[in-house]
């Protein structure tokens, strides 16, 4: 049994494995990916001037709504009269690192990096309470086709380090965390 054998150890012992791998994992794909999209957008730029790590490839699609969202509220212009259908906790955080002069690409990008470590540990650790391999989880989940989703400046990441962490705490019998 998993909790009996976490007993006679200490908090850091038990998660000093699920935050390393979180961390590495995190970091690594962030790479991998931030890599590939530049190689992309370089390669694909017909321009004789190529643009070099141009931030403004990560705001695509609902990206550029979340920002809008945050600079200007949920009013009835906003988003065509959609705002609604955006969650507010993604775009409350961007507009809180915006506040302290984080531009929203990069505020963005920062939520969904430590949103996607949060998620990553406890999956990990979700992982091993079903007896299964918890750094094979953490890689699997990121390097997904649908990872790009983490690393993008969406909601994907910042709901599951919401929704893991309630599965773990919610197995382990504790309602107050989860």
């Amino acid at each position: 049994d998993a909790e009996a054998s976490e007993a006679g150890t200490t908090t850091w012992a038990r998660w000093r494995r699920p935050i390393l791998a979180a961390a590495i994992a995190t970091v690594v794909t962030r790479v991998v990916f931030m890599g590939a999209a530049y190689a992309t957008q370089w390669l694909m730029v017909t321009d004789k001037v190529k643009p070099f790590l141009d931030w403004k490839i990560w705001l695509q699609w609902d990206a550029y709504h979340f920002v809008a969202i945050a600079e200007h509220g949920y009013g009835p212009e906003i988003v065509a009269g959609n705002a609604p259908a955006f969650f507010p906790l993604f775009p409350l955080a961007l507009r809180a690192l915006t506040t302290i002069g984080l531009e929203p690409v990069h505020a963005g990008l920062l939520i969904s990096a430590v949103s996607t470590f949060v998620a990553s540990a406890y999956l990990y650790r979700l992982a091993e309470l079903h007896g299964f391999d918890g750094e094979r989880s953490v890689v699997y989940l990121l390097l997904f086709p649908t990872g790009v989703f983490l690393v993008a400046p969406y909601t994907e990441a910042l709901f599951l380090a919401g929704a893991i962490p309630a599965f773990y705490y919610g197995l382990r019998g504790r309602p107050w965390p989860a």
